[in-house]
């Protein structure tokens, strides 16, 4: 845990869990929005375009990933054959907690007979776990590693609190979202405090952990982090709701052209279905009109 790399993992995991949940979800959002049905929030998200779309990839990849990230935190917290690295242990908890929520994922995508939000109860499990992780963390630990991850521990307060919101509100799309948000200022935060407290740079100028100067900037730093991964959803929601547009746009000229195509060499009209992928159009056979 003490390393560069033991905050670096787990930075990368809640990045890309963080990213891969906002582009799902407003896929799906834009998808139902085309289909004229509402929305639906789910614990894990399956990819709703092509053939991942019967795939369950967000369960997959819990599982895979933490069991890299258990496995790198068990074998490096080993010294002379002796396991001494409590910090490892901790982290590997964690990872196992999210691991589990994978598994739960996977079980339900095979019709296990869990109780109904159990893929939820589980996420928030490993939340409530990694939270009561950190929060005894920080003992005998100098002033500014204890802000940092105090600061990190109102983030996984939020994440706990947001998959509540999201198992009671499930047709909003703010409520995926909103996890999403905590689970990337986790990821980058993470990062940024592998940075602080174990800079890997042979040049970079070491924090002086008592100094109330550095714990005022730790203070913004994390302010701007908060600011900057807002954009980053943003930006990202954004290019997606314009893909999609721009995708149904070229779709619904395609469609007018072949019936314009259609009606003037053979007096015919097409009539457009939708595919119950929600992209793929098909066309019914044509009628032959009836001249007056």
């Amino acid at each position: 845990m003490g390393t560069f790399g033991g905050h670096a993992l787990p930075g990368t995991f809640f990045v890309i869990y963080a990213l891969f949940l906002t582009i799902c979800a407003c896929l799906k959002f834009q998808q139902s929005s085309k289909r004229g049905t509402r929305f639906k929030s789910f614990a894990s998200f399956y990819f709703p375009y092509g053939k991942l779309q019967r795939f369950p990839l967000e369960g997959l990849l819990k599982v895979l990933l933490t069991t890299v990230a258990l496995s790198i935190e068990i074998f490096t917290g080993f010294d002379n054959g002796k396991f001494v690295f409590m910090g490892n242990a901790q982290h590997a908890t964690m990872f196992a907690y999210f691991g589990f929520n994978g598994v739960i994922d996977l079980l339900q995508h095979f019709k296990a007979p869990l109780p109904r939000d159990t893929e939820y109860v589980t996420l928030a499990m490993a939340f409530m776990v990694e939270g009561l992780l950190f929060k005894f963390h920080l003992h005998g630990r100098t002033q500014l590693d204890i802000l940092v991850h105090t600061l990190l521990l109102y983030v996984v307060y939020a994440c706990i609190i947001s998959v509540i919101v999201e198992m009671k509100y499930r047709r909003s799309i703010l409520s995926p979202l909103a996890r999403a948000y905590f689970l990337l200022i986790q990821g980058t935060w993470f990062w940024q405090v592998g940075f602080i407290l174990y800079n890997p740079s042979p040049n970079a100028i070491k924090w002086n952990e008592e100094e109330h100067g550095e714990l005022t900037l730790a203070t913004i730093l994390f302010a701007w982090h908060a600011l900057a991964d807002f954009i980053i959803l943003l930006v990202t929601a954004v290019t997606i709701h314009v893909c999609c547009r721009r995708g149904n746009g070229i779709a619904e000229n395609d469609v007018g052209l072949k019936r314009l195509l259609h009606s003037g060499s053979n007096d015919q009209s097409a009539v457009c279905v939708q595919s119950d992928s929600g992209s793929d159009l098909e066309f019914e056979q044509p009628t032959v009109g009836v001249n007056r």
